[in-house]
């Protein structure tokens, strides 16, 4: 699909999530993709557009990696519901 000119995927589902050098990233499943394309492992930054599934995975998931708070430059990476990272983007 595109929209004002750039290609947009589509975003079904967030599959899984982990930390990765102080940055959260989540694989996600594509409307119309093969499974393959499910194996890759994106900066969780880039689905800011796509709340729902997000919203879904950590709903179903609690104890998964997620991002909590974002304010200023700053956000707080839930990695275990104990511990908790702040990053610095």
């Amino acid at each position: 699909m595109q929209i004002e000119g750039e290609d947009k995927y589509d975003l079904s589902e967030i599959i899984t999530s982990c930390p990765h050098y102080n940055k959260l990233q989540d694989k996600g499943k594509w409307k119309g993709y093969l499974p393959e394309h499910d194996k890759v492992w994106y900066q969780a930054e880039n689905f800011h557009n796509a709340e729902p599934p997000v919203q879904q995975f950590h709903q179903c998931y609690p104890g998964k990696p997620g991002v909590d708070t974002c304010y200023n430059q700053h956000i707080i990476l839930r990695i275990f519901p104990s511990r908790q990272t702040k990053l610095t983007l």
